[in-house]
């Protein structure tokens, strides 16, 4: 998937014998709901209670590690490199990630909906 990702100008999605998808990955990609996946590991002293209320309502927090999917990540990572800056603390590890082609394949071939999807336009 990675090469086809980096390499095709366009790609065609089978499931169940039927496609379900064609265009550039970057169009399939953008053909779903719109999200971006944020990842960080709370730095060292921090307990996800210091958090801001906004962050922390979205997350899914396991242990140190703090995961968040948002459709527009821009409102989210100002508020929480301002928190950052101001409290002095890193935000390790932190990742910023738009679905890959797999990710797209994947959603587009699983669950209940893949034997039903149609043809594209």
């Amino acid at each position: 998937m990675e090469e086809a990702q980096a390499l095709a100008d366009r790609v065609g999605i089978i499931s169940a014998g039927r496609l379900v998808a064609i265009g550039s990955p970057e169009e399939l990609g953008a053909d779903q709901e719109p999200r971006t996946e944020i990842s960080f590991r709370l730095a060292d002293g921090i307990g996800a209670e210091d958090l801001p209320e906004a962050i922390r309502s979205q997350a899914r927090i396991d242990a140190r590690e703090v995961e968040l999917t948002v459709s527009d990540p821009v409102p989210v990572l100002r508020a929480l490199t301002n928190w950052a800056a101001e409290r002095g603390v890193g935000l390790p590890s932190l990742e910023v990630r738009r679905p890959s082609l797999e990710d797209v394949y994947l959603e587009l071939t699983s669950g209940p909906d893949a034997n039903r999807a149609g043809e594209p336009e």
